[in-house]
């Protein structure tokens, strides 16, 4: 089986358990038959001859199994190898809980148990009813791991690879998007930008003081620009807008949570039914930024309708 150098940094002892497995793996296939043949002459007693052909039908079906769990993994079919594997633990506690109640019986001169124990795992089932009914595996497993401690656990654990759940599935299959996180969420700027931002905030209060509503826009778009919230989706963010361009015409209020600097952006003058657009963030920077764009907004609309809210602080414009 094939692994990935950081699976084996992780498992130290991986390539030496792989070995162990593959030699157990030989040795079930030295010891299966060519033909199991249900009908042929018995040479012993018929209980054992049962035994022994159940054996052979669990021997093949481990062998089949683990070439299997193989070839699923190594073709990155991971899903598949659970399922092999689940079945190959479902075998083996069958075969260990069989060789239990074998030997308990033989010492007590049960030999009537012991024939119908070997007949019902040979033709248990669940869906015919002229069969014996088989034994519920989690009967089994549970009764084993009171003797083995963790083996129910490790059951389930393998379960949930089976099942339609979220390991199984989206947990597989889906390939995420991760981004590396700095602090409570995410880096909103550049390392040792702080300075940059602060010199920004100086710049606006300057223009706004002047009344340079102009170079106060500018610095806006600066800002827009330098701002991981807004620079990421700047080159789509008009197309972004006309997607929703009904909803935005319509809604009375917007909550915008972990916003950055998106306010900036924002076609307020679109939205003419907004009563209440609602900025949450803790991004102090942001804030400040948005304090700055309140004063300007004051001044080209007759407009209140705006809480900003940074770290439970809130205020209108």
């Amino acid at each position: 089986m094939k692994f990935l150098n950081e699976q084996k940094k992780l498992y130290p002892n991986l390539s030496d358990t792989i070995d162990d497995v593959n030699r157990l793996i030989n040795s079930l296939k030295s010891r299966k038959v060519n033909i199991i043949d249900p009908g042929g002459r018995p040479i012993t007693p018929k209980a054992v001859w049962n035994l022994q052909s159940y054996v052979q039908v669990t021997l093949h079906r481990a062998v089949d199994l683990s070439s299997e769990v193989c070839n699923s993994w190594n073709k990155g079919q991971v899903a598949v190898s659970f399922l092999l594997v689940r079945a190959l633990f479902e075998n083996a506690t069958f075969m260990y809980d069989l060789s239990i109640l074998l030997t308990r019986y033989i010492k007590e001169d049960k030999f009537q148990e012991v024939y119908d124990l070997i007949v019902n795992r040979m033709f248990g089932s669940r869906t015919f009813t002229a069969l014996p009914k088989s034994i519920n595996v989690m009967t089994v497993i549970e009764k084993l791991d009171k003797k083995f401690e963790g083996l129910k656990d490790s059951y389930e654990r393998l379960s949930e690879f089976c099942h339609p759940n979220y390991s199984a599935m989206y947990g597989l299959y889906a390939k995420l998007n991760k981004k590396e996180i700095y602090y409570d969420l995410r880096q909103y700027r550049n390392k040792g930008s702080g300075g940059k931002t602060q010199e920004t905030i100086k710049r606006l209060d300057e223009a706004l003081e002047k009344n340079d509503l102009e170079k106060a826009t500018g610095l806006f778009d600066e800002s827009v620009r330098e701002h991981v919230s807004t620079n990421e989706r700047l080159e789509y963010i008009q197309n972004f807008h006309s997607q929703f361009e009904d909803l935005i015409n319509g809604s009375r209020i917007i909550i915008d949570i972990g916003g950055g600097l998106y306010p900036l952006t924002f076609p307020f003058e679109n939205a003419m039914n907004l009563n209440q657009y609602i900025w949450i963030d803790s991004d102090a920077k942001s804030y400040e930024i948005l304090e700055r764009f309140q004063k300007l907004y004051n001044k080209r609309h007759c407009f209140s309708s705006i809480i900003f809210c940074q770290r439970y602080k809130v205020f209108f414009f």
